[in-house]
């Protein structure tokens, strides 16, 4: 046996990687990638602003401007916290990581994968509860599987990845009140849906809502 299989979490070596297909000469609808280049009238903007760009020193820890920008481009009221993360990936990580081992993280399925991958990485128990034949969350089932196996954190993709749809609202709202953990919806796809729970913040204490930016190039393009 290898010095790696040896030294290797024999939980972190049974996991399978997280797949990407080969995508050259494709449009990735799937990651949601622009297909355009960046267009040539903004490509000077661009480097102009790099060669003012500090470089050589960390950038500012609490990204003030940027955080600005994006409570005016999602319409983020000042009395909500903003915590920016590398990627959905990093913020559900670090969710993760404020659990103690041996929490439970429940998610429906299926959603993304990385909400089971991650439970695997930070010493989580994970619970998946199986979405009706018509990709709805079963209510009664989902109550259950809460009351049963009391997670700490809660994960809801709204809309839903892969199956696109978003679940309704009665039911999440209904979730979030009969439980004591961090509910947590991913509104990654919410520019492509007619609701979100964003201004649920201030009503529900245990709400925590994950956005991305990589899902608004697209949309500008279409």
């Amino acid at each position: 046996m290898s010095f790696i299989n040896n030294w290797l979490r024999s939980d972190i070596q049974a996991i399978n990687a997280y797949h990407v297909p080969p995508s050259e000469n494709m449009v990735k609808l799937d990651a949601m990638e622009s297909p355009f280049p960046l267009a040539e009238d903004l490509i000077g903007q661009y480097l102009a602003y790099l060669a003012d760009a500090d470089l050589n020193r960390y950038p500012n820890p609490n990204a003030l401007e940027l955080q600005q920008s994006l409570r005016e481009l999602m319409n983020i009221p000042d009395a909500f916290g903003v915590l920016l993360g590398n990627g959905s990936d990093e913020l559900i990580q670090l969710l993760a990581l404020a659990c103690e081992a041996g929490d439970t993280i429940l998610s429906v399925e299926p959603s993304f994968v990385m909400y089971d991958m991650i439970s695997k990485f930070t010493h989580l128990n994970y619970q998946g509860v199986d979405l009706t034949d018509e990709f709805e969350i079963d209510l009664p089932v989902m109550l259950s599987a809460i009351a049963t196996h009391q997670p700490k954190l809660i994960f809801i993709a709204y809309p839903n990845n892969p199956t696109g749809n978003s679940f309704d609202r009665a039911t999440i709202e209904k979730i979030i009140t009969s439980t004591t953990a961090m509910v947590v919806l991913d509104e990654a796809y919410y520019a492509y849906a007619d609701d979100s729970f964003l201004a649920d913040i201030a009503k529900y204490p245990n709400l925590v809502l994950l956005r991305t930016i990589s899902k608004l190039v697209l949309q500008a393009c279409v």
